[in-house]
């Protein structure tokens, strides 16, 4: 079943939410995610049409590109994001397909394999953003829409996902345990790696337009949200 093209319809959020993370339960979640469904229509993208998601977290955007009738593909690095999501398609009855993949490292996607592709709030995370963009060119089809959306400020950033900043307080059973210090040092790599990728919006387009992408629009504080099409 095909929905709204503009908006993902109330039938959708409603059941959606039911199995969603916190983050993805909020208003201005669900906005961002109409905000790139939005764009993709805007700019010429059309079901039944295939969309990459790279770094598709825990499937949100994913999910409502099937729901809207792309063959929507998500991959992230995390085992337990992407059983989260594959449960919530299964649950939703949602054609999205989710597979294990770490950008940082290899894309084994073919040449021309997606008509389009998204890239939401990840390129500031990962090691190699050039690396990362060479492969969006290489595996989207020559004209196909990348929308990139990415934190301009670290402080609204860490407001807008508070649980990837914030270390959980000690419990009882385990104050300062194994996993606590396992946890405390993946936050203190990770951390420095967040604060390695906050470009202006110049510098984005730069980049972008060093990697063969046209810009059509770029747009938008503290989120910052850019459409480009693959030359």
């Amino acid at each position: 079943m095909k929905h709204s093209p503009k908006v993902i319809d109330k039938v959708f959020w409603s059941a959606y939410t039911r199995y969603a993370e916190t983050q993805d339960m909020t208003g201005a979640e669900k906005q961002r995610v109409e905000q790139v469904l939005s764009r993709l229509f805007e700019f010429g993208a059309s079901a039944p049409q295939s969309v990459l998601d790279a770094g598709c977290n825990s499937g949100a955007y994913t999910l409502a590109l099937a729901m809207s009738g792309f063959k929507a593909t998500g991959v992230d690095f995390a085992p337990g994001l992407l059983s989260s999501a594959r449960r919530r398609a299964a649950e939703l009855k949602v054609p999205a397909t989710f597979e294990k993949m770490d950008l940082d490292k290899v894309f084994w996607y073919a040449d021309n394999d997606f008509d389009h592709a998204i890239c939401t709030s990840v390129l500031h995370a990962v090691k190699r953003p050039e690396w990362v963009l060479d492969e969006l060119h290489r595996v989207l089809k020559p004209g196909g829409l990348l929308i990139i959306t990415l934190w301009l400020d670290p402080v609204k950033h860490r407001e807008a996902f508070p649980e990837e900043f914030t270390e959980p307080a000690p419990s009882s059973n385990n104050p300062g345990g194994l996993i606590a210090r396992a946890r405390q040092a993946a936050k203190s790599l990770s951390e420095g790696k967040r604060r390695a990728h906050y470009w202006t919006p110049a510098e984005i387009q730069q980049l972008l337009t060093r990697h063969q992408f046209e810009i059509l629009q770029s747009q938008g504080a503290p989120l910052h949200t850019v459409v480009a099409r693959r030359a």
